[in-house]
Order: structure tokens, then C-alpha cells, then sequence
């Protein structure tokens, strides 16, 4: 069940750049009430009305750290285009009052499970990934996890450096500036690549989480079946179109 109806007023309380074109959003209730629990990888759904738009509109975004904090993150990247993403950077920052739909999602993270943890991203699909990544450190379990992510280069990468004990971190990067540092392997996360880091068993025992690109969310699910991943053990979730896997 929804932690409360309709919407609630959160204001932000900080904003915070992460990478090119990538802030977080830090957010606490307006009536100073309790930040209700969520599941790692949930999102929030935030009622907004960019000035270009004749009325409000629903936008859609992952929490981006683990439950359990005195307030909520979201991480949002400005897209070519985006009237909501724009309207985050633009017009949005500490002190902005905004509404708020109680989280809900049904890609998340079970802590009831034990099975090996492997997350692969790339560009700002890390968010929902992330939450899950800082729940399971968090918790303390000794779960195993892999952390497999992409991106273009330093600039773009969000969260950089976060490499928490405990997690096998693997960063690929597909076009590293000169000097970029902080990244194990240079080129494209692709499946075959990632099967290249990855211990063999995982694939007979673990479950994925895939967020990314449409291209790279498709590519990673098929290479996953086709190993004998069930699709019970392939979770993902896209961001902006989705398109049937099975």
C-alpha cells in the first residue's frame, strides 16, 4: 500500500550536481512529518508544471539512495528536449516546494532474498541501481554483489567514486577524456563484456537488475536468456519508452 494518498508537499532542501547535466534533489516534508520507507529501486511521481505547459503534468523518478535516510533523493538528467527534466534544472532548487506521490514501483530490490546481486547500468539508469547497491551495503547482510556500470567518460558519470566495501564494482568507459581516471575497463559495457569480469556461477545463480537505454537494457536481457537466466532471476526496468522482451 501507498505510504500516503494523492500528494504530499516535500520541499527541497538541497540540490547537488553529480555529473554533465545530472543534479540530485534532496527532499523532506513540508509538514515536517516522518520520511515514509520505500523498497530500493522504487521512484516517486512528482505533479509539475513547466512554464512552457498550459497545465501540470506527471514526471516520473527513481530514488536514487537507500531507504531509511531523514529524507528522499532523486537524481534527474537534463535530456535534449525534456519538459520535465528541463523544468528540474531550470526552475528547481532549495526551497522550491513541490507535490509528491508516495513511492511505488515494482522493480526493487527483495531483502527477503539471499541470492547473489548483479546490477548493471549505464548513463543515469544507475539511479534506481544505486538505491538498491546502498541498501544491501547498508543492511549489512554480506549479500554478494556486482555493480557493473557505463558510461561515456568521468564527466558524464554520476556518483563517481562511490565504490562501497563489500560490492564488486566494475566501471566501463566508452570514450575517456584524457586524464579520466576511476574506471576499470575502456569501452562499451556489452554483454560480452560483462561476461568477461563476471564469475561464471552467477549466471546459474544470481538475479540481475538492468536499468539503461532501451539498446543496452535489450541487448543485456536477451544475452541473459540466452545463458539460461530465468526470466524470474532478469529484472529490469526501462526509463521513457518500453518495448516487450518476452
Amino acid at each position: 500500500m501507498p505510504a500516503w494518498s494523492g500528494v504530499r508537499q516535500f520541499t527541497v532542501v538541497d540540490r547537488r550536481n553529480e555529473a554533465a547535466n545530472i543534479d540530485s534533489f534532496f527532499l523532506k516534508p513540508v509538514d515536517g512529518g516522518e520520511v515514509q520507507g520505500y523498497l530500493p529501486g522504487q521512484y516517486l511521481r512528482f505533479r509539475v508544471k513547466p512554464a512552457s505547459e498550459p497545465k501540470p503534468g506527471i514526471a516520473t523518478y527513481s530514488l536514487s539512495d537507500r531507504p531509511g535516510l531523514d529524507h528522499y533523493r532523486i537524481t534527474i538528467k537534463r535530456l535534449p528536449g525534456g519538459r520535465f527534466s528541463g523544468h528540474f534544472h531550470e526552475a528547481v532548487h532549495a526551497g522550491t516546494v513541490l507535490d509528491v506521490a508516495a513511492p511505488n514501483g515494482v522493480f526493487f530490490l527483495d531483502a527477503a532474498e539471499t541470492a547473489p546481486v548483479v546490477l548493471i547500468s549505464a548513463g543515469v539508469g544507475l539511479t534506481p541501481l544505486v538505491s538498491m547497491r546502498n541498501a544491501l551495503t547498508a543492511a549489512g547482510t554480506g549479500r554478494e554483489c556486482w555493480f557493473l556500470h557505463s558510461a561515456r567518460s568521468a564527466a558524464e558519470h554520476a556518483f563517481r567514486g562511490e565504490r562501497p566495501e563489500g560490492v564488486e564494482t566494475r566501471v566501463f568507459y566508452s570514450n575517456p577524456g584524457v586524464g579520466d581516471t576511476g574506471f576499470d575497463v575502456r569501452g562499451r559495457l556489452t554483454p560480452a563484456a560483462a561476461e568477461a569480469v563476471l564469475p561464471a556461477g552467477l549466471y546459474e545463480s544470481a538475479i540481475f537488475y538492468i536499468c539503461g537505454p532501451v539498446e543496452f537494457l535489450c541487448d543485456h536481457y536477451q544475452a541473459l536468456r540466452a545463458r539460461g537466466v530465468s526470466k524470474e532471476r532478469a529484472r529490469y526496468e526501462f526509463f521513457g519508452t518500453t518495448v516487450a522482451l518476452d
